[in-house]
């Protein structure tokens, strides 16, 4: 029985997979050939259109790498303020990080972090900024040919991150939350992974390597705590997020190099 459900999952999304493709396809003739391109592309090639755009990419690079190292500093410093040392962070989930102090859940009374507030905001952020961001990395750096896919994962993760700051507190630790978590991580390593899969040039080949590496651990990771959850949970989730943030500096830092 589940080897035949997973067989017909399989078969979803491959048939997903090639659709999505090519309609893809179909946007990007447009857009590039079409009448649309056609129409705008002369506006486009204005010399003061062409250095606004260069000026916004490099901005939206900053960008990008600034929320990856925003992060990981803010968990950082989340985790040194926090009552208990940082082993016993480890075995302790990102999420209860963001709740408020005091609040209770499953009955336990939360003072993990007086800096909750911190990692709100560093979420919130993550939502305001990565897809907009991540359009700007498909743009540039890729060939473009599984675009409409990735920027799917990357808006599917945006919401994620954004709704996450929002829920917490309402709904108790390793129901709902959790999992709606889980499946945000899972689509930000998959965003990284088509990233990468779309980077042909020659000389971006190790973003090419460390977006397709990092982001299938990544995926392994949260398939393992949503299917097989146990005491490494904790360290396994932070992988997974640890592999969008890097994987955010490093694109950042390929598309400043670029330009």
């Amino acid at each position: 029985m589940k080897i035949t459900l997973f067989k017909q999952a399989v078969a979803f999304l491959r048939i997903f997979a090639n659709k999505v493709l090519e309609v893809s396809h179909q946007l990007q003739h447009f857009f590039a050939n079409g009448s649309f391109g056609i129409a705008v592309y002369p506006l486009l090639m204005h010399p003061i259109i062409r250095g606004s755009t260069r000026f916004i990419v490099i901005l939206l690079a900053v960008l990008l790498s600034f929320i990856g190292v925003f992060y990981i500093l803010a968990e950082f410093v989340s985790a040194l303020f926090s009552e208990s040392s940082l082993i016993t962070y480890a075995r302790h989930t990102v999420l209860e990080l963001l709740i408020p102090l005091g609040s209770v859940i499953d009955g336990k009374t939360n003072n993990f972090s007086p800096l909750y507030q911190v990692m709100n905001a560093v979420f919130s952020l993550q939502g305001l900024c990565f897809a907009v961001a991540y359009l700007a990395v498909i743009l540039q750096l890729s060939r473009r040919k599984y675009w409409l896919l990735a920027l799917i994962f990357a808006a599917l993760f945006t919401i994620g991150m954004s709704l996450i700051p929002s829920s917490q507190a309402k709904i108790t630790a390793g129901g709902l939350q959790n999992s709606g978590a889980s499946l945000t991580y899972l689509f930000g390593n998959l965003a990284i992974v088509m990233a990468g899969i779309d980077i042909v040039k020659p000389q971006l080949v190790w973003l090419r390597r460390f977006s397709i590496q990092a982001g299938l651990i990544g995926v392994l990771c949260v398939l393992i705590t949503i299917f097989f959850p146990n005491m490494l949970t904790p360290i396994l989730e932070r992988v997974a997020i640890y592999a969008v943030m890097i994987w955010e500096i490093l694109a950042g830092l390929a598309m400043l190099k670029r330009k």
